[in-house]
């Protein structure tokens, strides 16, 4: 499985719930997925210079801990990775030969994968893969804004490609992109709103254990907290969000979000 949104949607929050459930194994922004159909030496290349990204800010796989940690982590997990796929014998990786791998690590899941938000600029490719699951889920594109910014102004601020989206209009326009591209491929994809994941986990996560064909009581929903809803009241300037609307105000109408 996938798991894609738009940046600040609610990925990270609806990977670990999938990552809690003893039948599941999610990685965490391996991007891996988005390398299907490489030859082994380039998928080995573009995995290696994942690991240099992440740079020891967050773990691939299990929880996250100091930096150097997370570093020496990802190269322990990433080279065991490509040993375990070159060992298949495979010229060019494939959805299935990823699953392999996966449940060599974690022999009990049923469901494997990765959550990657930017997946969801590639779903036109992966709708066209028989087999895997694809799951969105969006947020309020003033509370996307609102918190996307906060990081363009921080922890963000150095990331070369953060001038690409350091503006609410930029977001916004980002943001409807990514809700264009989900409703064009919504017969494709299980979608989850995230105001209604946190607002009443249980009913969504039995929605969605129901569509993956897991028990529902194996996901930890005492993760799940609301405090984050209506987040850009306090988060966003006057103008900011009048450039939001501007840009995605319909979009937000069509999703049936309440406009101030």
């Amino acid at each position: 499985m996938i798991i894609a949104g738009m940046p600040r949607s609610g990925t990270t929050l609806l990977r670990r719930l999938c990552d809690s459930h003893p039948r599941m194994r999610v990685t965490h922004e391996f991007g891996n997925y988005g390398f299907i159909g490489d030859p082994l030496p380039l998928y080995a290349a573009r995995a290696v210079n994942r690991v240099l990204e992440l740079n020891g800010r967050s773990r691939i796989i299990g929880k996250n801990g100091r930096r150097i940690a997370n570093y020496a982590g990802n190269v322990r997990a990433v080279t065991t990775h490509l040993v375990r796929l070159a060992l298949q014998g495979e010229a060019r990786v494939t959805l299935h030969a990823l699953v392999e791998e996966a449940r060599k690590s974690d022999p009990e899941a049923r469901i494997v994968g990765d959550k990657t938000p930017q997946y969801i600029f590639l779903m036109d490719r992966f709708v066209a893969l028989p087999g895997l699951l694809r799951v969105v889920i969006y947020r309020d594109c003033r509370d996307v804004t609102s918190s996307y910014l906060f990081m363009a102004r921080t922890k963000w601020r150095r990331r070369p490609w953060i001038h690409d989206t350091d503006t609410a209009e930029k977001i916004a326009r980002r943001w409807v992109h990514a809700i264009e591209i989900m409703e064009d491929h919504a017969d494709h994809l299980f979608v989850i709103r995230y105001e209604d994941l946190v607002r009443g986990p249980r009913p969504e996560l039995e929605r969605l254990a129901g569509w993956l064909g897991v028990d529902p009581s194996g996901f930890d929903a005492r993760m799940v907290s609301d405090s984050s809803v209506g987040m850009y009241q306090r988060g966003l300037r006057a103008q900011e969000l009048d450039d939001v609307l501007e840009v995605a105000g319909s979009t937000l109408e069509r999703l049936n979000y309440v406009l101030d």
